[in-house]
């Protein structure tokens, strides 16, 4: 059906397609199909597309430029590799798989980054353009369960954790795990079992993105 429809849509030649979840009923494999069929099918016939999704890897691969909105509101508008890279706001940023938030307050701030203390570890945040931060604000953390390391012996960077649970994922191993009654979600490669060796979370300091606390 979504194949019959989008031939219908496209044999007139439109100056402008929109397109609204057109994939949302489709199962795994033949999303993928479809998502490889419209992306072949715009940059064969060039036209423009408004494609609307709350899947991520939708936006991402389809897209020469997106546009998230909250609410009716703008939230970002970047190319796929800004949004993702780099979110703007912690809405944005849970959209794009930044689904671990930590809370925390700057305790120094350098050349190249800033130190954030949460609950008496010392995180360190690569800094970015356009940070106006200063020592003492609070701020939230965000980072992906793919940016992480789950580890036996503290390091730098780390938090201590108790494993909750593990979930195998076929090319990886998904934990949630527990920093201080804070939930977070952490992803290796392939099958590991021993969960009771991890007694520390390892975040990379160049994969946070750090917002200010706000009063609203």
């Amino acid at each position: 059906r979504q194949r019959v429809a989008l031939a219908r849509s496209v044999v007139i030649e439109p100056d402008l397609l929109l397109l609204d979840e057109p994939l949302s009923n489709l199962d795994a494999k033949l999303r993928d199909e479809m998502r490889a069929e419209l992306s072949r099918l715009q940059h064969q016939l060039g036209i423009t597309m408004i494609y609307v999704t709350h899947d991520q890897i939708e936006a991402l691969s389809l897209s020469s430029k997106i546009i998230v909105m909250n609410e009716g509101l703008i939230e970002q508008i970047g190319t796929p590799e800004t949004i993702y890279e780099h979110p703007a706001t912690s809405f944005v940023a849970k959209f794009m798989g930044f689904d671990n938030s930590i809370q925390g307050q700057i305790s120094s701030i350098g050349k190249d980054s800033l130190a954030v203390n949460v609950k008496g570890n010392s995180i360190e945040v690569v800094k970015t353009d356009g940070m106006a931060l200063q020592t003492g604000d609070k701020v939230n953390l965000f980072f992906r369960p793919n940016d992480t390391k789950l580890i036996s012996k503290k390091e730098t960077n780390t938090l201590p954790v108790s494993v909750s649970y593990s979930n195998f994922q076929g090319d990886s191993t998904q934990f949630s795990v527990k920093s201080d009654e804070v939930e977070l979600r952490a992803v290796i490669p392939g099958k590991y079992n021993k969960k009771e060796e991890f007694k520390f979370i390892r975040i990379l300091p160049e994969k946070l993105i750090v917002e200010k606390e706000t009063n609203e």
